[in-house]
Parts: C-alpha cells; sequence; structure tokens
C-alpha cells in the first residue's frame, strides 16, 4: 500500500513575534492531516520564544540556536525533516487557504519532484513588485527568478545531495531552482495562489547589493553565454526597478 504523502513546513524564523502566530495558524489550521511544523529561530531576542512556548503542542520541533542567515536556518530543518515533501513558509508570510496542502497532495504523484504555484505580494512598497508572482519552471528562469520559494513544494530527496548555499544572502533559492531546472527534474504546475507574502522584505528592495549576488550566483551556475546576456540584463533589470520604485 502506497503512504500518503507526508508534508515537512519549515519556518526559519529571527525577531518575528508581530507575523509568526499568524504564520503557525496557516499550518494549523490545514485539512490535510499528515503534515508536521518545524520551526528554526536564530535566537531571536524578542517574544519570538514565549510565541513557540504557547505553540508547543502543535509545532514537531523547535530549533533555537544563532545560524547563519536564513538559509543555514532552513537547511537545518530539512535535515531534520521527517516528511517526504518540504515547504518553506516566511515567518511573516501564510497560506493562503486551509485547503492548500490538501490540493498540492493530490497532485505530488510518484514521478513528481517539485509542485509550484503562485503567491500573492502584501503590504507592497516598490511599485516594480507585482502584486501576484505566477510561477513557471521554464528558461525563464535564465534571468529571472520565476518560482517564488513560497510557492514550492519541494520533494525531500532532491535535498538528498544538495542544500541551500548559504554564501548566498537572498538567492539561495534560485541557485537550486536552476539546478533542478538543468536536471529536467520534473514539476508540476498548481494554477492558484499557495501563499499571502509580506512584500517588504530585504528581496524586494532595489539594492546593487541584491544584484551583485544574482550575478555572483550565475556565474557559478550559468554556461558562459548565458552568463555573458545576464551581465547585461541584471544591471537592465536594476535600473527599471529603480526607475519605477
Amino acid at each position: 500500500m502506497n503512504r500518503p504523502n507526508h508534508f515537512t513546513v519549515i519556518i526559519p524564523c529571527f525577531n518575528a513575534e508581530e507575523t509568526l502566530q499568524t504564520a503557525i495558524d496557516s499550518v494549523v489550521s490545514q485539512t490535510y492531516s499528515h503534515k508536521d511544523l518545524i520551526i528554526v529561530d536564530g535566537k531571536s531576542s524578542d517574544g519570538t520564544a514565549a510565541i513557540l512556548k504557547a505553540n508547543e503542542a502543535n509545532i514537531s520541533l523547535i530549533i533555537s540556536e544563532k545560524d547563519n542567515g536564513v538559509y543555514d536556518a532552513v537547511n537545518k530543518g530539512i535535515k531534520a525533516a521527517e516528511g517526504n515533501i518540504i515547504y518553506v513558509l516566511g515567518a511573516d508570510d501564510k497560506l493562503a487557504s486551509d485547503e492548500i496542502l490538501e490540493h498540492v497532495a493530490s497532485h505530488f504523484t510518484s514521478d513528481v519532484s517539485l509542485v509550484f504555484g503562485h503567491i500573492r505580494n502584501i503590504h507592497i512598497q516598490n511599485k516594480a513588485v507585482p502584486e501576484v508572482h505566477c510561477s513557471s519552471f521554464s528558461a525563464a528562469l535564465y534571468f529571472r527568478n520565476s518560482l517564488h520559494q513560497q510557492g514550492c513544494f519541494y520533494r525531500t530527496t532532491l535535498f538528498q545531495n544538495a542544500l541551500f548555499n548559504t554564501d548566498y544572502k537572498i538567492f539561495g533559492d534560485y541557485d537550486l531552482h536552476l539546478k533542478w531546472f538543468e536536471e529536467k527534474i520534473s514539476a508540476y504546475k498548481l494554477d492558484q495562489t499557495i501563499a499571502f507574502c509580506e512584500a517588504a522584505g530585504l528581496s524586494k528592495q532595489v539594492t546593487w547589493s541584491l544584484y551583485k549576488e544574482e550575478l555572483k550566483m550565475k556565474r557559478k551556475r550559468l554556461s558562459s553565454a548565458l552568463f555573458l546576456l545576464n551581465c547585461l540584463w541584471v544591471p537592465l533589470k536594476f535600473f527599471r526597478k529603480k526607475i519605477f520604485a
């Protein structure tokens, strides 16, 4: 008998007392029962610890220790995961409905490694940030991260030989998305909103250091020809967003 798909939801957090409860509630309220929740806290100094204490009954594992950024925190969660599907939820984000895991589970057949959908940005501060991030797993990845991490559900086996690169502060997920696209992993697009995501974070700020990291990552990940194209494209993206910010 085939076992049902089991989700491990990982929430990395640091000083997230204002939003963490909403993120937790959106996981706990899921109608799909085969799930567990791991929260990796980077030793918060606000009221986060109290929120974690109050929610202990609904959290499978709490890791509270210093980390080297969000991807280091997520990697810790992945290493401890027991589910066959990984989902990463931001501490200031929430799942779009109580049935999301139910819908995703029905499309995670044995030959699928990635199920993805759209996300809706909230509290947008930059005009260049779209209200809806319409995801795609296509050649568009060579030029932009067309997969929003909070719209992605990963088969756990994808991380057996590759975790998120902690050298990247923003583009660790983009790096792996490019890797997996090149490897032609099987993916299924779910045409619905997966999560509501806070749009005021670091990745939505228009700073050149952000785009420098994108070029650093692409230099290692792309062919020479594609990297040269991006040397032209990435600065154009930066200046366009600065103009319309």
